[in-house]
């Protein structure tokens, strides 16, 4: 997709969570974010709640977001059926973009987050 995360060069589309190792991973996800979207003002972060190393990435996200002034709202996922509903929060609905922080319990359903989000673009 991208030469780097460094120096991506190219259309972006998405960031797997399964780079997001490195503290300035979730960084990175955000100032991307924020080159793609103009004015980026609000972000939804799905997260895998269950999972303590997803929650220390949304806590990097949420630290990430405040500190360029971009609001970042948590919007928790238990499983792969919660997905739909999560759709339908005012989180998502009103979020300019969103960032699947809850990859290994939506892998199996990404087909349906695609759908979602580019019904939501």
């Amino acid at each position: 997709l991208v030469a780097s995360l460094a120096r991506p060069g190219s259309n972006l589309t998405a960031i797997p969570n399964s780079v997001s190792t490195a503290p300035s991973t979730e960084t990175k996800q955000v100032d991307l974010l924020r080159e793609v979207v103009p004015h980026l003002e609000r972000l939804a972060v799905l997260v895998e709640i269950d999972n303590p190393a997803l929650v220390a990435n949304w806590n990097e996200h949420r630290a990430t977001a405040e500190s360029v002034d971009v609001q970042a709202v948590e919007v928790d996922l238990r499983s792969a059926d919660d997905l739909e509903a999560a759709f339908q929060t005012p989180a998502v609905i009103q979020a300019q973009a969103f960032i699947n922080d809850a990859n290994p319990i939506l892998l199996p359903v990404r087909t349906r987050l695609a759908e979602l989000a580019l019904r939501k673009k």
